[in-house]
């Protein structure tokens, strides 16, 4: 059922157990920025994405909106010749940080366990759900569904091409901010 949340733009209808799903595809995001870079500039949008979306859900002045804000995704002392292990590591731990509070939003907001260990093929499964029950326009559904569909043809974790691996997550991870725009674009 539909709710009424008040945003920075006013008041807006929108689907709790769809924005619960929002929260999952951000989830599935940080599953697949840990296989990029830091540099990656879907990482900037995943995060305040991610952001906005637990500021919907708990509240502007909430605490897991604060936590998550103050994750560390780079080293805390930028010192000369930090070393690019210590950039890794940090971004990793920020990450994984990152995916343990989105996991524990989730089974706070639905009381069940939500698995965190989801197989890249459930994911794609899963946010095709999503995409279905989502605030847009048919046309940008077919068009994302079809984009989807594209990488799971493609999709073979297996593969021994590092570059073909980067590439999918890379497109998948692009694919995931861009639905969360989307969907964020036409709930008005």
């Amino acid at each position: 059922m539909p709710g009424f949340i008040i945003g920075t733009g006013g008041i807006f209808v929108t689907d709790k157990n769809l924005m619960i799903d929002e929260l999952k595809i951000h989830l599935y995001t940080a599953k697949h920025l840990k296989k990029l870079s830091i540099y990656n500039i879907n990482f900037e949008i995943w995060q305040q994405k991610t952001y906005n979306t637990l500021q919907m859900l708990f509240g502007y002045k909430s605490d897991r909106g604060k936590q998550f804000i103050n994750i560390s995704f780079s080293p805390s002392i930028v010192r000369k010749g930090i070393s690019p292990p210590d950039v890794i590591q940090a971004y990793q731990s920020g990450l994984n940080e990152a995916i343990a509070l989105l996991g524990e939003s989730i089974n706070i907001l639905t009381d069940e366990q939500f698995d965190i260990g989801i197989d890249s093929s459930r994911i794609i499964s899963n946010v095709e759900c999503y995409i279905r029950k989502a605030f847009m326009h048919e046309f940008k559904k077919e068009e994302i569904l079809d984009r989807l569909e594209k990488i799971k043809a493609t999709w073979n974790e297996e593969d021994s091409n590092k570059f073909f691996i980067d590439k999918q997550n890379n497109m998948l991870v692009t694919l995931l901010n861009r639905i969360v725009s989307d969907n964020e674009d036409d709930r008005f």
